[in-house]
């Protein structure tokens, strides 16, 4: 069974805990009722027990109580069934009593073994003056064949259930497999089909339609085997959808598309008129095979953090084994997910795509508009990451770029000028101060350690707030209570926002589920095929700047950790015209925030010359991929796709508030302190 789904099972069962204990002694039913006019067709009859509630250890609220597991007269799935089916309550009381209060039950189906393979939703509860009632339930999705049901209590209630279910209907909607869907008479070569399973219930919308898709693992080769791409459907909510979904492709490398559903339902204004295919990139979430590194967490917890023998060791064991495995890893490329995508829209019957592609994601959108122009009808780049962009040498240099916005804005406003004389030099001897003395303060989760690197990436995390050069004057100041109380201030905003960038974490959130989040062998596949054979080249795109020895050794941290990755990673290198930059025509909205620290500006200035029919909208304050958070990249999102015929109209981008700092305390500096030096960091 999917982690999943035995999660939500166990989620569900847990809280009834007598559920696994021998099923509670049965009551009579009631005298029956004469049944008012129903719309369901039953096709199981339940003449048995009321789920009345088994002993009650002393203090428990809700003991769940079970019937005997009832047939089903066929089997059913793996697939989607629908669930209907009348209940009634002959003991309905006073409904606001805690007795009555909650007496719901939903449907267990178990196998053949009595393992469960679904769990309906609860049924709602009976209208205070009604004692009969029809129900409907939304669809189950089936990860088995199910065999029998059994209804278990579902309610908060404290008292007996005295809810009974009289009959069921439960019949299937979609058996799998389920969708072979024809293609157009222009099907590219390689297609053979969609199909489509069963949605994990705890991610998606209703409605929602998820797919696979089989790819050949290396594109024009006849004899390749084939993988799976995942893709969930989100259906546009208006009443005429147009025939061309937007794709959404989320970055990393390495980052589940279909994780982000939650966020990308929430595009409302965006659903209306599209239906939005939410995929799962070759080596990434629920595509198959998935190329996650369990080995990562097993050598350090939920994360690795720098570079050291562990980690190198982990790295190394992931690639072997999904090497052993039998994966070509070489075929897991950017241009290989864009083709991926091009069999998807032929599959679905699309005459043209609108791609949204955020970070990495961008990075497929602009490889597929340089493959396949004619199947994309517009482009929204948010937070663009072009392939001439070398993650590793250019990452430094932008991020240098972006700390000098401090002393700039700052030195153009008179009174934080006069304040803060000296930002630069404030800020390298608040690094040397926490290096010399690291902080120890209350932060979510406990006590955090707090040394020149963590503040960096802090500050880098989000240059946009407003305290930052008085911040670093008071932790170059000699009062040690003003610099506790302003550091616990701040990593209390960072927590709230951006959180930190350069502590060089990779690896699985511990609480959720893995191929939700990263898959670290994509995300070392992509970047050691594609940047790092190539990271010896000069980084020109931005101004050399330099701050300190200690601060500049920060800065290259970042790229440095993904260096020590791909040194224990065994991969083929990507031909040289995979860094090529992308010369297209298609009608293409940027989207770049002022104050991104993982695609900074200057790489969507990069990218929108290469773009001859496109438009770059700045969000002065924005951080990294601005189109889930602001209000104004949404509206120009809405409008481009609408008709990317037109220039979108960017007059909210000039209303949004630019980055400015207070003047705030204006404490003495202390001593001068000896740095530390630059690496290792």
């Amino acid at each position: 069974m999917p982690s999943s789904l035995r999660l939500l099972v166990l989620a569900c069962i847990g809280v009834f805990a007598a559920i696994v204990a021998p099923p509670a002694a049965a009551v009579p039913s009631e005298d029956p009722l004469p049944p008012p006019p129903s719309s369901v067709s039953c096709t199981i009859e339940l003449d048995g027990p009321k789920l009345v509630r088994g002993p009650v250890a002393a203090g428990a609220r809700v003991v769940a109580d079970r019937t005997e597991p009832v047939l089903l007269p066929q089997p059913l799935g793996p697939g989607l069934v629908g669930i209907a089916g009348v209940y009634e309550d002959a003991d309905h009381a006073d409904p606001s009593s805690p007795d009555e209060l909650g007496e719901r039950f939903a449907l267990l189906f178990v196998d053949a073994d009595g393992a469960p393979v679904g769990l309906s939703a609860p049924t709602p509860d009976l209208p205070a003056d009604v004692v009969r009632s029809d129900f409907r339930l939304p669809p189950v999705a089936l990860r088995g064949t199910a065999r029998a049901v059994i209804l278990i209590h579902a309610g908060p209630g404290i008292g007996p259930n005295s809810v009974r279910p009289v009959c069921l209907e439960i019949a299937p909607v979609i058996e799998l497999p389920v969708l072979q869907v024809g293609l157009p008479p222009q099907q590219p070569a390689g297609t053979s089909g969609v199909r489509e399973v069963p949605c994990d219930a705890g991610l998606v919308p209703a409605r929602t339609r998820c797919l696979r898709l089989a790819v050949p693992e290396r594109h024009g080769d006849a004899a390749s085997r084939e993988i799976a791409i995942a893709a969930y459907v989100l259906p546009a909510t208006g009443p005429a959808p147009a025939p061309d979904p937007i794709f959404y492709l989320r970055g990393g490398p390495g980052g589940s598309g279909i994780g982000a559903v939650p966020t990308v339902a929430r595009l409302s204004a965006l659903r209306r008129d599209r239906d939005i295919v939410v995929v799962d990139q070759r080596g990434t979430g629920f595509s198959e095979p998935a190329l996650t590194c369990p080995e990562i967490a097993a050598a350090r917890g939920p994360a690795v953090v720098r570079a050291d023998a562990s980690a190198a060791t982990a790295w190394r064991a992931c690639n072997a084994r999904l090497r052993a495995s039998g994966i070509d890893l070489g075929a897991y490329t950017t241009a290989a997910a864009a083709q991926d995508l091009e069999l998807l829209r032929a599959a679905l019957g699309a005459p043209a795509v609108n791609l949204y592609g955020t970070s990495y994601g961008s990075s497929v959108a602009l490889e597929m508009m340089r493959a396949h122009p004619r199947s994309v009808r517009s482009s929204v780049l948010d937070g663009p990451y072009p392939p001439e962009v070398n993650g590793l040498s250019d990452d430094a240099p932008g991020l240098h770029w972006l700390l000098d916005i401090i002393p700039a804005v700052c030195g153009a406003d008179a009174a934080c000028a006069v304040a803060h004389p000296d930002v630069r030099g404030d800020l390298v001897a608040a690094v040397a101060t926490l290096d010399a003395e690291p902080a120890t303060i209350v932060a979510a989760g406990g006590l955090r350690r707090i040394d020149g690197l963590a503040l960096l990436s802090l500050v880098v995390s989000d240059i946009s707030q407003p305290d930052l050069p008085a911040l670093f004057r008071t932790l170059a100041s000699d009062d040690t209570v003003a610099r506790s109380a302003a550091l616990t201030a701040a990593v209390a905003a960072g927590e709230r926002g951006r959180g930190a960038l350069l502590l060089n974490t990779i690896g699985r959130d511990a609480d959720r589920d893995q191929r939700l989040t990263l898959a670290e062998g994509a995300f070392a596949n992509v970047t050691c095929a594609e940047e790092a054979p190539y990271d010896a080249r000069p980084a020109t795109r931005f101004p050399a700047t330099t701050w300190s020895p200690r601060i500049n050794a920060i800065l290259r941290s970042r790229a440095d950790f993904v260096r020590s990755i791909c040194a224990n990673w065994q991969v083929s290198p990507a031909p040289p015209a995979a860094a090529a930059a992308v010369r297209s025509a298609v009608p293409t909205l940027i989207l770049a925030g002022g104050a991104d620290a993982q695609t900074p500006l200057p790489w969507a200035v990069l990218v929108e010359r290469g773009l001859t029919n496109s438009t770059l909208a700045v969000i002065p304050r924005g951080g990294h991929v601005v189109g889930f958070s602001n209000a104004c990249a949404q509206s120009l999102h809405l409008a481009f796709t609408g008709d990317p015929t037109r220039s979108p109209d960017l007059a909210c981008t000039r209303a949004e508030p630019p980055i400015a700092y207070s003047a705030g305390p204006t404490l003495p500096r202390r001593g001068a302190l000896a740095e530390l030096p630059g690496p290792p960091v």
